[in-house]
């Protein structure tokens, strides 16, 4: 038997060698920083979101994402709460450029929750609202989330006003 590799055994192995990369996923993922798999969603319900102060400004904040799945924004002399996990496959979002953001796969969305253009003008895989959820102060000026009472932006329950 000769020792050398002939045409029809090198195809072969070859075809063998690429079916075997096709199939072992570890071989072609590439690592983009995030898990595989999106977060399991936290149970309904009060969420404390800290004091009034902690939002002294307008803008998006985030630090409640990935603990809380929530973000909070502070626009025009309201804070309105929003769920946290993008709409096209429920990855965490974050704040970038005065948005909300997937990093995933790259959908934004408005303040408002409504998904908006990358910087390059063309729309992420997201196609609907982010949700909004009913927000509270209590005299102390303590904020509450409820994320098992989903509300339109327009409901007196989707905003505590703020000072200006």
């Amino acid at each position: 038997m000769s020792d050398e590799l002939n045409r029809r055994s090198f195809l072969a192995a070859a075809a063998a060698a690429t079916c075997a990369c096709a199939l072992c996923p570890s071989a072609h993922a590439q690592d983009d920083g995030d898990d595989d798999e999106a977060p399991a969603p936290l149970p309904p319900g009060p969420v404390d979101a800290g004091p009034l102060t902690n939002y002294a400004k307008d803008g998006s904040f985030d630090a409640l994402a990935k603990s809380k799945q929530i973000v909070l924004v502070r626009e025009n002399g309201k804070l309105y709460a929003m769920t946290a996990l993008c709409t096209h496959k429920q990855f965490v979002i974050q704040t970038k450029d005065s948005q909300l953001y997937c990093p995933k796969h790259g959908s934004r969305f408005d303040l408002d929750g409504k998904p908006a253009p990358k910087p390059n003008g063309r729309m992420g895989p997201a196609k609907k609202n982010l949700q909004h959820y009913a927000i509270s102060a209590d005299d102390k000026g303590e904020v509450t989330v409820d994320t098992s009472k989903p509300v339109a932006i327009d409901d007196p329950t989707a905003f505590v006003k703020v000072g200006s």
